[in-house]
């Protein structure tokens, strides 16, 4: 299944030189579904929240990852790499073994077509 009218939306400052161009080169074509948001103050973060259908960590080095937890506080599944305190963070979502970003694809998949079906 295809799913249509969808947009991939990269919430943070970009901390490396040229991160978000590389992404969009990476992206090609698909570029033009993706938003890059940069930095959103505290405060307007629960916006996004709210306007997801998945909120998604690819993070391989985390302490507390804040945000898994607030996007789960809002009611929004999760999918994230298995790793530092993810296991103890995550209640709805997707945990994926790190770097297999085949299997995390087809987490978020399967969490959209859930949404979309």
């Amino acid at each position: 299944m295809r799913i249509k009218n969808i947009k991939l939306v990269i919430v943070g400052k970009a901390t490396f030189s040229g991160y978000f161009e590389k992404l969009k080169e990476i992206a090609g074509d698909a570029s033009r579904d993706i938003i890059f948001a940069g930095y959103i103050p505290d405060e307007e973060l629960q916006e996004f929240y709210s306007a997801c259908d998945v909120y998604v960590s690819a993070s391989l080095w985390e302490g507390f990852n804040l945000p898994l937890a607030e996007a789960q506080a809002c009611g929004k599944p999760v999918v994230a790499f298995d790793l530092c305190s993810h296991p103890e963070v995550v209640r709805d979502g997707i945990l994926v073994k790190p770097n297999d970003t085949s299997k995390f694809a087809e987490a978020i998949v399967k969490i959209l077509e859930k949404k979309h079906t």
